[in-house]
């Protein structure tokens, strides 16, 4: 991979105690100190002397470009009160993701809405090992979550009576209290995977995935390795439906952004170019999964 070309920083660009205008690498392209940090002081600005001080000849201050691609951040949306489950209108056959509530760290299993009971009961498929061993006795607390137009519900009940005849099913207490997290038009995840990128070459350069949709992600890494247009191939791997999927991916650089840290990071916004429909398919099962458990 061929790095972008950087230049000397002059003395004359640094006030010490003043916000940096631009991010700061050394020579071999590390960011040294990110967009908007000051150096604290003279003997900060000899050590940064001594390594070496360099820039993107062409940046500008608080570059974040427009792309699909994400922003760095955690929220996905907010938190609403609603009425009632009846006011939902949910169709027989709607997932119901559920695991108990005293056993955090159970996954969530996946079940069938048949139908409810208002202030009484909802009735699920129960899960092939729940029709067998029962691992969801009478009497377990369960948290419950759902998709449900743009959001996400989630409640609290409890396993009232798990029947066999003539079929196996579930009566879960009927809620009385829902929260809905509504999701933003371009469904993400924040997430924290490993993940390697690499451009024309040979050289590949190993990162994190801090958050992902189904048309882009966010992607840090300690060095500055491409600049805004430029194509990067990013691999990384998925949990879906139940299997590991590598995907390799054809990226655009849509947006740089520099974050204090130790170290301090580079965040690319990248834009997945030509995902075919399978690696699309895996890339929303897998943010769906995430912000459900989540």
């Amino acid at each position: 991979m061929t790095k972008p070309e950087l230049v000397p920083v002059s003395l004359q660009e640094i006030q010490v105690g003043m916000p940096m205008p631009f991010p700061v690498f050394d020579s071999h392209h590390t960011l040294l100190l990110a967009e908007g940090v000051p150096v604290h002081g003279e003997s900060q600005l000899t050590a940064l002397q001594d390594i070496g001080m360099f820039r993107m000849p062409d940046w500008r201050q608080g570059e974040s470009g427009s792309g699909t691609a994400m922003a760095s951040g955690r929220s996905n949306g907010f938190y609403v009160g609603a009425s009632n489950f009846a006011q939902l209108k949910l169709q027989p056959g709607t997932l119901l993701h559920l695991r108990r509530s005293d056993l955090h760290a159970q996954g969530f299993v996946a079940v069938k809405l048949l139908g409810w009971l208002a202030e009484e009961d909802l009735l699920t498929s129960a899960t092939a090992s729940n029709a067998g061993e029962l691992p969801l006795p009478e009497g377990s607390p369960l948290e419950v979550k759902l998709l449900a137009g743009n959001g996400i519900v989630t409640f609290q009940s409890a396993v009232r009576l798990a029947c066999h005849a003539p079929y196996p099913y579930l009566h879960l207490a009927y809620p009385q209290t829902l929260t809905i997290r509504q999701l933003r038009k371009s469904l993400r995840a924040s997430v924290s995977l490993p993940a390697q990128v690499r451009g024309g070459h040979a050289d590949s350069y190993d990162g994190v995935l801090g958050n992902l949709s189904a048309s882009g992600c966010m992607l840090e890494l300690t060095q500055l390795v491409a600049l805004v247009g430029d194509e990067l191939l990013l691999t990384i791997t998925l949990q879906a439906g139940g299997q590991e999927h590598v995907l390799v991916l054809r990226t655009a650089v849509r947006n740089i952004r520099t974050g204090d840290g130790n170290p301090p990071v580079v965040r690319y916004g990248l834009e997945f170019l030509d995902a075919g429909t399978a690696d699309r398919l895996v890339i929303e099962h897998f943010i769906y999964q995430s912000l459900l458990e989540n």
